[in-house]
């Protein structure tokens, strides 16, 4: 599922723009999904408080969701599968709020779309790859009307309630036109631990009701409501949305880069290491797979954690944990189990 993603329409070139090299992709899951995209500007401050340390929001500059900082992407998933078209292990079908901020690391020269919080409607997709869903009851409704004259109007409902008091209210009514097809590409990172992310890449259509630049805002009715500990403070203030896009279809694959394929499927929690290892060897380290440079290396004799054993036909680089701190390793060969 993954949980995430932002569509062409409403993300400006710069979001999709990275220095990670994507060759050789290992896909990890397909997707079928209808959403509806709410863009928002909130408050600096809020908008600081949720992003990773040493990230930056980044305002859309261009589009229908120009000035926007904050999507809200209500989504009903239809499908979901592993890379063969099989059953994965996450749920195969979902309803979700997601929340994702534009945002750009300088130092590390990367931008994309910080998955920051949601809410998940089947409890088998919190906390999700991101590490940042909580689960939550959802009564979600969606119908549409074709009036004499060939107009057509519709009409959404969504609810959800967090398992942690976190409440999504929206509600609307508008008018329908023909969607834009597209084809997009997105790199999505965890708010939790911004070292994880994915590559998106998409068919869709997308009609935009409400946004910067279009000829006539077809939104008829809008009321919502955010509130509970996280939400009640990031949209403290909030009065409307500046944008609001139906995405019909988006059919998507979501990728890995080969070096960090298998990293994808490993917990993010570090209570979930608990394998004991210990070094063999000098084992050169790096604080993210993102930027594939050694930052230390890991003495001999080292004792470290992983969340499973090593198979020794697949295992190369992989995440462990190093006292508190989750470090990746580029030789799990070189480590005994104790």
């Amino acid at each position: 599922i993954d949980n995430c993603c932002t569509c062409n329409p409403c993300c400006p070139e710069n979001v999709n723009q990275m220095t990670l090299s994507t060759q050789n992709e290992a896909v990890v899951e397909r997707n079928v999904e209808s959403r509806t995209i709410l863009g928002f500007h909130l408050p600096e401050d809020a908008v600081k408080d949720v992003l990773p340390s040493g990230w930056q929001s980044t305002p859309f500059d261009s589009g229908p969701s120009k000035s926007a900082n904050c999507l809200v992407i209500l989504t009903n998933r239809i499908l979901v599968t592993n890379e063969s078209g099989e059953e994965g292990d996450g749920p195969l079908q979902n309803t979700l709020a997601v929340f994702v901020f534009p945002a750009k690391n300088t130092d590390l020269s990367l931008a994309g779309a910080i998955v920051a919080h949601g809410l998940s409607a089947n409890k088998d997709g919190a906390p999700g790859p991101y590490g940042v869903f909580e689960s939550a009851t959802c009564d979600a409704s969606s119908k549409s009307t074709i009036h004499p004259n060939n107009t057509t109007f519709g009409n959404e409902s969504w609810e959800f309630r967090g398992a942690t008091g976190n409440v999504v209210i929206a509600k609307f009514d508008f008018e329908l036109s023909t969607p834009s097809r597209s084809q997009t590409k997105v790199t999505a990172f965890s708010g939790y631990d911004p070292t994880f992310f994915r590559v998106y890449r998409g068919d869709q259509g997308a009609d935009v009701i409400r946004g910067t630049g279009i000829a006539r805002d077809r939104l008829r009715e809008f009321t919502f409501k955010f509130d509970g500990p996280l939400l009640g403070q990031m949209f403290n203030g909030v009065t409307d949305a500046v944008s609001v896009i139906k995405i019909p279809w988006t059919v998507r694959t979501a990728s890995l880069p080969a070096h960090v394929a298998l990293l994808g499927l490993q917990p993010v929690e570090q209570n979930a290491y608990s394998v004991e290892y210990v070094a063999k060897s000098a084992i050169p380290w790096m604080n993210s797979p993102i930027k594939p440079e050694a930052t230390g290396i890991l003495l001999p004799g080292t004792t470290v954690y992983l969340d499973r054993k090593i198979d020794v036909e697949i295992d190369g680089m992989g995440r462990a944990r190093v006292g508190d701190e989750l470090k990746y390793l580029t030789n799990l060969q070189s480590l005994e189990l104790v």
